[in-house]
């Protein structure tokens, strides 16, 4: 059997290889609680800014019922402003009601843009909204 034989060189370059791994290490795990320390510290500004996103869909949303409303008690015969504004919720909240449908053709063709245009806005408001809770 042959035996290995190491010079007091070899033994010395594995000690600094050890030593520069150990400090790589430390400063690795440094980084990370650095970093989540900020995370930390952002999480308030982070929930701000969900809470501020989901408040300005939800006031689009207002404005755009509120538009709806006057646009299709306008084009509907003996449609109030408020009976458009709660067909407006409802096709844009797809609940559907049904109870009094748009009968005049630019009635019609008002709520087929209306769904189309503003249903994936509601959608993502009420993602925005559950985000904010969680």
């Amino acid at each position: 059997m042959s035996s290995i034989e190491t010079s007091p060189n070899d033994t010395e370059a594995t000690k600094v290889s050890i030593g520069n791994a150990e400090k790589d290490n430390e400063r690795k795990q440094d980084e990370k609680r650095q970093k989540k320390q900020q995370q930390e510290e952002s999480g308030s500004e982070h929930n701000f800014s969900v809470a501020w996103k989901g408040a300005r869909a939800g006031l689009s949303l207002l404005i755009a019922i509120l538009i709806g409303g006057a646009c299709v008690s306008v084009l509907e015969d003996g449609w109030s402003f408020e009976d458009g504004c709660f067909f407006c919720l409802t096709v844009i909240s797809t609940v559907g009601y049904g109870g009094n449908p748009p009968k005049s053709t630019g009635g019609k063709a008002f709520t087929v843009v209306l769904a189309i245009g503003m249903v994936p806005p509601a959608a993502f408001f009420l993602n925005d909204i559950a985000n904010a809770c969680i």
